[in-house]
């Protein structure tokens, strides 16, 4: 992987992370079909100008809440600076990116779009921000 570059007063962390003392629930609610198959459209269809194809595949979400004990960066500098407790909560959505196949939509694999993410560290959000935009 190429270097992560690191400037002066950052405030976020450099991957890759450790994350220890994690105890992550979820919680299965019904959404609407169309609404999620719209999220994911204007999120991650529509920017590719037809490079992907993702379909939501079920109708149901899982609300996720995961306190976490400890992250950390493996690596100098940022595993010298120590870490950081968070709680992340989102909401995770199964999609499938797939092609067409003459008339046939072929899924290709199978994956998660978390379309809303809340953490309650500044810290953590300029890493989620910073580092995977």
């Amino acid at each position: 992987m190429p270097r992560y570059v690191e400037r002066g007063g950052e405030q976020a962390f450099a991957p890759p992370f450790l994350q220890s003392g994690t105890r992550m629930q979820g919680f299965l609610l019904k959404g609407d079909p169309a609404a999620l198959q719209a999220t994911v459209d204007r999120y991650l269809n529509a920017p590719s100008g037809g490079q992907t194809s993702y379909r939501v595949l079920t109708s149901h979400v899982i609300l996720a809440y995961a306190p976490i004990a400890s992250t950390r960066s493996t690596r100098p500098p940022g595993s010298e600076r120590g870490y950081t407790p968070e709680t992340d909560v989102a909401f995770w959505v199964l999609v499938g990116a797939g092609h067409q196949d003459g008339p046939v939509w072929v899924l290709d694999r199978l994956a998660w779009f978390l379309p809303y993410v809340w953490v309650d560290i500044p810290t953590t959000m300029a890493t989620g921000r910073e580092v995977y935009g």
